[in-house]
């Protein structure tokens, strides 16, 4: 009930990666917009019927689009806001002929790559390159790419460094 008042007080109302439980109130007869971060599937990339119904609620709002890629996976359109960075804060500090290793710095979520890149990891360290990577985030998939590390024999190699700030990270 408290949504429903909310939502006809409202100018305009504003869902944040929406979920279907506080969609109701979106037919209060106010604009509504969407911000997406993710695909609408399930993490093995596969469509149910709930997300079917979710992308077709999403084509008939106005919908924000963390990248390109996100945009181009709904069927409607979308304005793409690239995330931006602070160039006072990140910029080269060690030249690049200095530098070794790679860094990964995001949300742990299967879509993010992580997986690859640590099996990248150990193919290079099998081929008698080693390579250290820095994960810098959190998520769902931390423990089991850890695991991952572990079972590749690259835990040495891999290191996680849980969230940082922004200065950390540079």
């Amino acid at each position: 009930i408290q949504q429903w008042k909310l939502a006809r007080w409202a100018d305009v109302i504003y869902y944040h990666n929406p979920a279907f439980m506080f969609w109701a109130p979106s037919v209060a007869g106010r604009p509504v917009v969407s911000s997406i971060h993710t695909w609408v599937s399930r993490t093995d990339r596969s469509v149910t019927l709930k997300d079917k119904f979710k992308q077709l609620l999403l084509s008939r709002l106005t919908c924000i689009s963390n990248s390109q890629a996100t945009a181009e996976h709904l069927k409607g359109p979308s304005t793409v806001i690239e995330k931006a960075y602070d160039d006072s804060v990140f910029r080269p500090i060690v030249p690049i002929n200095e530098r070794s290793g790679a860094a990964f710095v995001g949300r742990l979520v299967s879509d993010k790559g992580v997986a690859t890149a640590i099996e990248s990891i150990a193919i290079a360290k099998r081929c008698g390159c080693p390579i250290t990577l820095k994960v810098i985030g959190s998520g769902p998939e931390e423990e089991p790419l850890q695991s991952l590390a572990i079972r590749l024999d690259v835990a040495d190699q891999v290191l996680f460094l849980g969230r940082l700030t922004p200065d950390q990270v540079a």
